[in-house]
Parts: structure tokens; C-alpha cells; sequence
């Protein structure tokens, strides 16, 4: 379904960065392929500004982060 472009057959790969959960991009490409991998990077970028985004937003209406949120409903539940 995805073929691999000749920068990656040539152990070369746009995907530099590592993802938050700690999989290298090499592993990435060699499971899903260079198209999807390349995809899934891009998603993940645009989710990351997106979250920072909306943390920038709460932050100046004097609300906490999505992460501050989450932690104290976590100790709120007690889970």
C-alpha cells in the first residue's frame, strides 16, 4: 500500500523526531511504512500545537492547563 521513497530505502527519513511515548521514528516506519509514518508524524505535530494552543488559551483566562485539570481530577477521584 505505501511504498518506501528512495531517502528511506537509503536509511535516510525526514522523521527526526521522537515521539512523546518514546518509539523511535525508525521503528514507526518499518511497522506502518514511509507514507503513513510521515502522516502520523504530521497528525501528531498538529495535535501538540493544538494542545499547547489551548493551554496558552486557559492559562490567560486564569484556568489551569489541560494537565493541571486532569491531575487534580485524578486526586479528586482518587484514582
Amino acid at each position: 500500500m505505501f511504498g518506501r521513497s528512495p531517502a528511506h530505502q537509503e536509511g535516510h527519513s525526514n522523521v527526526s523526531s521522537t515521539p512523546d511515548n518514546g518509539r523511535s521514528p525508525r521503528l514507526l516506519l518499518s511497522s506502518i511504512g514511509y507514507g503513513a509514518a510521515t502522516e502520523v508524524v504530521a497528525i501528531s505535530a498538529k495535535l501538540h500545537a493544538d494542545i499547547a494552543r489551548m493551554n496558552a488559551m486557559r492559562k490567560a483566562g486564569s484556568r489551569p492547563s489541560l494537565e493541571e485539570d486532569d491531575a487534580e481530577d485524578k486526586a479528586f477521584s482518587g484514582n
